[in-house]
């Protein structure tokens, strides 16, 4: 991955985290399970961020292959390449395609 689309991410990532620390910070009145799953993903978000400075971003967790800039793209925080997720996750993947068509 280029130091260009490292940057790219590490921005989009950055973005991201201050959206939702925003929201947090807000008092919204939101429910606990809601609260909790905002406070995962800041978790997912700054691990994404600490692996562009690792160089380690878009490294695939399962094989030494590497995850599809344009799954990076929508889902940034994303570990694991298209040979490496569950024949679930690609079935939801095809039918996400299909729709879109």
């Amino acid at each position: 991955m280029t130091v260009t689309e490292l940057e790219h991410f590490r921005e989009l990532l950055l973005q991201q985290e201050g959206s939702l620390t925003e929201w947090l910070n807000s008092g919204s009145s939101a429910r606990e399970t809601e609260t909790s799953r905002v406070r995962a993903l800041l978790d997912e978000i700054r691990n994404a961020t600490g692996r562009i400075a690792d160089r380690a971003y878009g490294n695939c967790n399962s094989c030494d292959g590497h995850v599809e800039l344009h799954r990076l793209g929508l889902h940034p925080t994303e570990q694991l390449c298209l040979e490496c997720i569950s024949d679930q996750e690609k079935a939801v993947l095809e039918d996400d395609l299909f729709f879109a068509s």
